[in-house]
C-alpha cells in the first residue's frame, strides 16, 4: 500500500503538466485482477486514502485483454498505474508504435507501481525513458497482506535488482535452510518477514500454519539476501533453484542478463535433468537460439 500512496502523493507536480490543477486529486488505474492481493489491497487502499478517482480495469495483463486496457488508458489518461511487470513491457511496445497513445500517457502519467512477479532491472530505465514516470516496486505476498518492502526514486535507480528495504512496521531476516540460525549480511538464505501485516494462520490448515509461521515470523519460501543498509534482494524461489555440477544457479541472475537484450520481453530459466551436465549447457544454448528466431 505504501508504494501506491507514494505514487498518488506524487501527482501534485505542476512541472509535468501545464494544465495542472492543484485541487485535482488524480486518476489511478488498477491494471490487476482483484483476486490478486496487489489489486484489491495495495492499489485500492492507496487510492482510497488519498481520495483519488480509482478506475478498475480488473483484467489480467494478457495479449487477449490488452486492447481493452489500452482503450481504458486513452479514456482515463491516468496519473498512476498499478500493474505487473510484464504488462509494462507490453504497454511500452504499444507506445512505441502508437504516437497518439504515447502523448496521451505522457501528458498526465506520474508514477507506475508494479509487483506480483520478478521485475528486470532494465524495467527501471524503460519506465523513465519510455513513460517518463517515476518507477515504484516492492515485495510482499498474500500472507503479508501484500506490501512488506517498498522501492522507488533514487534508491530504486541505484539498486534496480532490489525490491527495497522493509517498511517502517516490518522486519526482515535471512535464515539458514533448516531455520536454525540467522545468516549474516550478504549471504543467501530463506527470507523471513514479521510485522502487523502478517496474517495469523491459514484457515483450518493447522499443519500448514505450523510449518509456515514461527513466533510471529512468516517463512516466505523466497531465497534472498540483505545488504548493509537493509535493502532486500530476491534471488529465487527456494523450490526453483537450479543445481548444476554442484553449483547453485539463481534463476533471476540469468534472467536479468537476458532482459538486457532489446528483443526479450519476458524470460524464465528452467532446470532440466541430465546425467552429464555439459549436455544441459548445450541444450540451453539451443533453446535460446530457437526463442530468438
Amino acid at each position: 500500500m505504501c508504494a501506491m500512496i507514494a505514487g498518488v502523493e506524487g501527482l501534485k507536480d505542476e512541472s509535468r503538466d501545464p494544465d495542472y490543477d492543484p485541487d485535482e486529486v488524480g486518476q489511478v488505474l488498477d491494471w490487476l485482477p482483484w483476486n490478486h492481493i496487489s489489486g484489491s489491497n495495495v492499489n485500492f487502499n492507496g487510492a482510497l486514502m488519498n481520495g483519488a478517482t480509482f478506475w478498475i480495469d480488473g483484467g489480467k495483463p494478457t495479449p487477449a485483454l490488452f486492447g481493452e486496457t489500452v482503450r481504458n488508458i486513452r479514456e482515463v489518461s491516468p496519473q498512476v498505474i498499478g500493474t505487473a511487470p510484464i504488462a509494462l513491457a507490453m504497454l511500452a511496445e504499444e507506445m512505441e508504435e502508437d504516437e497518439d497513445l504515447l502523448k496521451a500517457v505522457f501528458k498526465r502519467l506520474r508514477s507506475i507501481g508494479y509487483g506480483g512477479a520478478p521485475s528486470a532491472p532494465e524495467l527501471v530505465r524503460k519506465i523513465r525513458e519510455v513513460f517518463g514516470a517515476e518507477p515504484g516496486n516492492g515485495w510482499g505476498m498474500t500472507e503479508t497482506s501484500a506490501t512488506v518492502t517498498v522501492h522507488g526514486a533514487e534508491d530504486y535507480e541505484a539498486r534496480p535488482e532490489s525490491c527495497g528495504p522493509p517498511v517502517a512496521t516490518a522486519d526482515l531476516k535471512i535464515m539458514s535452510p533448516d531455520g536454525s540460525k540467522e545468516l549474516p549480511v550478504g549471504e543467501v538464505g530463506e527470507l523471513w518477514a514479521r510485522g502487523p501485516m502478517v496474517v495469523q494462520e491459514y484457515w483450518q490448515r493447522p499443519e500448514a500454519t505450523e510449518e509456515t509461521f514461527v513466533d510471529g515470523w512468516v517463512k516466505t519460501g523466497d531465497l534472498a539476501r540483505l545488504d548493509e543498509e537493509g535493502f532486500c534482494f530476491i534471488v529465487d524461489r527456494a523450490k526453483d533453484i537450479i543445481i548444476r555440477g554442484g553449483e547453485n544457479i539463481y534463476s533471476s541472475e540469468v534472467e536479468n542478463v537476458l532482459y538486457d537484450h532489446p528483443a526479450v520481453t519476458d524470460a524464465a530459466l528452467i532446470g532440466m535433468s541430465f546425467s552429464v551436465c555439459v549436455f544441459c549447457n548445450s541444450l540451453l544454448c539451443r533453446e535460446i537460439e530457437m526463442s530468438g528466431s
